[in-house]
């Protein structure tokens, strides 16, 4: 035996899949919250890094011209004294 659908069961079905869907869209966008702190909070965590980097970067650098201008120096200095004893 079949039952037969009567339109409360309709309404009912319809009722049960709004409820569903309104449920399904407040997780989502609860969903999407946690992801949108996620990357806020990742964005700020990577300009942090980024930072310190940049000042590490920086201090290599500047260690880098400091060694670079020894070396220069030296190298000058080496060529006066060759000069000065003809050796080139």
């Amino acid at each position: 035996m079949s039952k037969e659908v009567t339109m409360g069961d309709i309404f009912q079905a319809i009722t049960e899949i709004a409820d569903e869907l309104k449920e399904t869209k407040s997780e989502l966008k609860q969903d999407i919250s946690n992801v949108d702190k996620k990357i806020d909070r990742t964005k700020s965590e990577l300009k942090e890094d980024i930072s310190k980097v940049d000042k590490k970067t920086d201090l290599i650098n500047r260690k880098f011209s400091i060694f670079s201008d020894n070396h220069l120096t030296q190298q000058a200095e080496i060529r006066e004294l060759q000069k000065v004893n003809n050796l080139l």
